[in-house]
């Protein structure tokens, strides 16, 4: 992959990532229900989430599931299980 690409790439994602939005949302009312002790386990599972779709983009992935139907219908039906 080009340079020029993941550039554009992190330039578009990183404000994306750091606009407060549902998950700011989730990780409040978490905090506000079970304490901050608890509620630390959100921003680290949106953290951990994050990172597999980023590695998962840059890895291609998302070009293999474009041209291979069949690899999206059972990469979908491994999530669900």
């Amino acid at each position: 992959m080009e340079s020029y690409l993941i550039v554009l790439f992190i330039i578009t994602f990183v404000p994306a990532v750091a606009m407060p939005g549902p998950n700011a949302a989730f990780a409040v009312a978490q905090s506000l229900a079970y304490g901050a002790k608890v509620a630390i386990m959100a921003p680290v599972g949106f953290a951990v989430a994050t990172a597999i779709h980023v590695t998962l983009i840059l890895s291609g992935v998302g070009l293999i599931i474009s041209k291979y139907t069949e690899a999206f219908i059972l990469l979908k039906w491994l999530g669900v299980m």
